[in-house]
């Protein structure tokens, strides 16, 4: 039998942590996955006390921000399981059914990888490119050759693992119903919003023109 662990990166995410958390708490018991890592970027708000409340999830606390690449790349290192789901921690409405869907075609042997894309953002906004999302499941073996690469690509993450596994055979879903916070709408400092939108989209565009050179 697979076993699976579930990856998740958090950045002052205070807002839905909590509800995070539960949904994680919760596949462990059913059997969805047998290791829950969160690994808490150097959160500045409450995210940490949040976690530490849920025993049975394991915290990786990072003592300041080096972006979501090195948080993911921290996660995978510490798990023990055969298949890593990777998830954002900003999502309204997480679920186990959505874990269940991202890990099902790999169980199966028909794919080797799996992308789940959410419906839209709490704006009611759908922006999001199936090739960006972060919602994704993989043999732990074809992330530990590349995580010094996933260490360093922050937001460009999904593009290097894009890239990086473009001869795996990959299934693209919609995960219906999964709402995501905009990062231009979290109840943070008025203009920190605004710069971790614009970190993000920069370090995407940093990632996609490595990947043309290399």
């Amino acid at each position: 039998m697979k076993t699976v662990s579930v990856v998740v990166p958090a950045f002052n995410e205070e807002g839905t942590i909590r509800q995070i958390a539960k949904t994680l708490q919760k596949s462990k018991k059913i059997g969805i996955c047998q290791e829950a890592i969160v690994v808490n970027d150097g959160s500045t708000d409450q995210t940490g006390l949040i976690l530490d409340r849920f025993k049975d999830i394991k915290q990786i606390r990072l003592p300041r921000n080096k972006g979501k690449g090195n948080a993911i790349a921290q996660g995978i290192k510490a798990s023990k399981s055969d298949i890593i789901v990777l998830l954002d921690a900003d999502f309204t409405n997480l679920k186990t059914k959505y874990i269940k869907l991202l890990l099902s075609p790999i169980i199966s042997g028909e794919y080797q990888a799996s992308v789940g894309v959410p419906d839209n953002n709490t704006l009611g906004i759908a922006i999001l490119p199936k090739e960006f999302s972060g919602q994704r499941a993989y043999y732990r073996k074809d992330l530990m050759p590349i995580l010094g690469e996933i260490g360093k690509a922050g937001y460009g993450i999904e593009v290097l693992l894009n890239s990086k596994h473009s001869h795996l055979k990959t299934n693209y879903m919609k995960l219906k119903g999964l709402k995501y916070t905009a990062k231009i709408s979290k109840k943070q400092h008025k203009l920190l919003p605004i710069y971790n939108f614009t970190r993000m989209c920069t370090e995407i565009v940093i990632q996609s023109v490595k990947n043309l050179f290399a």
